[in-house]
């Protein structure tokens, strides 16, 4: 499957518009499927979420809705981002009240901090929880710097799930 198409499939499906901070999903969508991607490095530096990210608000808790695929990586995935304040001192995600193998992994800065053909750490994520089975995932960022946080949720197997992500920013 296209990456792109599946960007613009699941930001279309799984988040209302009132839900998203700064811009609607059908803009991103829009980016997304025509391959506006330019202009990274100035929309990390401004705040401003990549289009291939769905942009989640800060100290809110979404249900969403993982895919299933047979696919491989990245296809078993979806993307979010979160724009932290300068006031932040931590932030802390949480994904739970799932039911098939979930894991989490964070990046800062880019939408790239959290791609990659397989997940390294430093390389393609810098923070991630990854516990088998159906166990709830969590990252903690202390010493939080402002800008912008990239999310990435993997069905381990492919397998769909709902689930709750939350965003704490304090």
């Amino acid at each position: 499957m296209n990456r792109r198409l599946f960007v613009v499939v699941a930001a279309t499906l799984l988040l209302p518009a009132q839900a998203c901070a700064g811009g609607g999903l059908e803009e991103a969508a829009t980016a997304a499927a025509s391959g506006q991607v330019s202009g990274q490095t100035e929309a990390a530096a401004s705040g401003a979420c990549d289009p291939r990210a769905t942009p989640l608000e800060i100290n809110r808790a979404y249900d969403l809705q993982m895919h299933s695929t047979s696919d491989a990586y990245p296809a078993n995935c979806l993307y979010y981002c979160l724009s932290a304040p300068e006031v932040s001192s931590s932030i802390q995600i949480d994904v739970r009240d799932f039911n098939a193998d979930l894991d989490l992994f964070v990046g800062y800065g880019d939408y790239e901090s959290v791609t990659g053909e397989m997940p390294v750490e430093g390389e393609s994520f810098n923070w991630k929880s990854n516990h088998a089975g159906t166990d709830d995932e969590q990252v903690l960022v202390s010493d939080a710097q402002p800008g912008v946080y990239y999310i990435e949720v993997c069905s381990y197997r492919g397998d769909s799930t709902p689930f709750e992500l939350s965003t704490d920013v304090r």
